[in-house]
């Protein structure tokens, strides 16, 4: 409802006299930048720049609203943010390139891409350096591949074919198999995607090769107790195994699998191995700290898995290849649960199960929170907490994380940069990064008491 004059003029007399809104239901202003506001509570204080009101008649011709009241998530807080036009967005990703090249260079990296996501939604894009090094320039496009933060993909579409009952979290993997799989030391125990996805599956960190043949030999077991807190150990061969069950239960391959659960509808560019990438020629090469070439664009670019459902257990933990932005809107199924600009992707249901802490983990001396497989971690970067996972292999650090309360996220990939870490445990590259960003989508957030 919009109201008269006299009474918008009567509320900015209250704001400058008392500092806050107290008597209006319903409100819309504009700045001296054109941003619309449209407080619906009592009370809140909004720091909003000098010129709070400006020339009323000019908002009948402002058709979009730039603050939107949600409920947050796990609290009973409420949250009023400023949302940008593509236009001041870009005008914010110019005045904060200076900052990214300032980190990126302290860490010595070779290149980086960076993406946002503020409200659920991807809300701008940096990059600094080179995706071949002295040749070409990283750029938002650049693919590169992610390592670790594969395994998120990986438990997103686990999770879809559960939604889809061609597989069950909390079964023993052997139903897809064929033959038995169990700890011998814990006959009893069954061995399940859920297990695996927390790394409590008591599975040992083998090589990720011969997955069937370990598993019918029954030489891939720790001697503690699956399923429990005890149990946890982080795994990649364990994800291997994941993988191939997913596929041993859908008769598919993963590239398949996530083209059609999730990539092919969201008009992405992600595939579980480089050479299946739409634009493979976009692959960024890989460089150690140093700038040394781990592997080049041009040898990525006949990794291709099999056809083959079960052959490609090596890909499954960390061969992920795509650009920030794509990660970003991946992840952003996540923090709008389950939902990605208004279609469906994964139930509520399955969010809340990947999110759902089940025991403490450790990463680089430090520890976390468990979840399947996300990390979640308290106080952190400014945040009351973030779910995140790290990446790292080949010269590359890469970092996903998101706080579902006020649905802002933060990927950052990087090549040739230093691996140091810092007091989360979170490579610093990575974490300095996202700690300025988090910094930046809080100015856009207001946040008031549960009403």
């Amino acid at each position: 409802m919009r109201m008269t004059f006299g009474r918008m003029a009567l509320c900015a007399g209250l704001y400058i006299l008392y500092g806050i809104l107290s008597i209006a239901k319903t409100i819309q202003t504009v700045e001296n930048d054109r941003v619309e506001i449209a407080v619906q509570n009592v009370g809140v204080k909004l720091e909003l720049g000098e010129q709070f009101i400006a020339n009323m008649q000019e908002i009948e011709s402002v058709d979009r609203t730039m603050i939107d009241e949600k409920s947050l998530r796990n609290t009973s807080e409420k949250i009023y943010r400023i949302f940008l036009s593509e236009e001041e967005k870009e005008r914010r990703e110019t005045e904060l390139q200076p900052i990214m090249d300032e980190i990126s260079k302290k860490y010595g990296a070779t290149g980086v891409s960076v993406a946002l996501i503020e409200n659920g939604e991807l809300a701008g894009t940096w990059q600094y350096g080179y995706a071949v090094k002295n040749a070409i320039k990283m750029d938002e496009d650049t693919k590169i591949r992610i390592a670790s933060i594969s395994k998120v993909i990986l438990a997103m579409n686990v999770l879809r074919l559960a939604e889809q009952n061609i597989v069950n979290l909390d079964e023993s993997i052997s139903a897809y198999w064929g033959f038995p799989i169990a700890n011998p030391n814990y006959p009893d125990k069954l061995i399940t995607l859920r297990s695996i996805l927390t790394h409590t599956s008591s599975i040992a960190d083998l090589e990720v090769k011969n997955v069937e043949y370990k598993l019918r030999n029954n030489v891939v077991f720790r001697n503690v107790e699956p399923s429990s807190a005890s149990a946890w150990s982080y795994c990649n061969f364990a994800f291997g195994v994941a993988g191939a069950t997913l596929e041993k239960a859908a008769g598919k391959s993963i590239f398949e699998i996530s083209k059609e659960n999730f990539f092919e509808p969201m008009n992405i560019d992600v595939a579980f191995a480089p050479g299946r990438l739409q634009n493979k020629e976009q692959l960024a090469s890989l460089y150690y700290a140093g700038g040394s070439l781990a592997r080049s664009k041009e040898e990525m670019y006949y990794y291709m898995g099999s056809d083959i459902p079960s052959n490609n257990a090596a890909y499954m933990m960390g061969g992920v290849c795509t650009s920030a932005q794509d990660l970003a809107k991946l992840i952003s199924i996540l923090i709008n649960d389950g939902v990605y600009q208004g279609e469906r992707y994964l139930s509520e249901e399955s969010v809340v199960a990947m999110e759902t802490r089940y025991c403490d983990g450790s990463q680089h001396g430090v520890k976390f929170e468990q979840c399947m497989p996300l990390d979640y971690t308290s106080n952190i970067y400014g945040e009351d907490g973030l779910y995140f996972h790290t990446g790292s292999a080949y010269g590359v650090y890469a970092l996903i994380s998101y706080n579902p309360n006020n649905k802002n996220g933060v990927v950052v990939i990087t090549t040739g940069a230093s691996g140091v870490c810092d007091g989360h445990g979170i490579y610093a590259v990575c974490g300095e990064i996202a700690e300025f960003l988090y910094n930046e989508g809080r100015k856009n957030i207001i946040k008031h008491g549960g009403l």
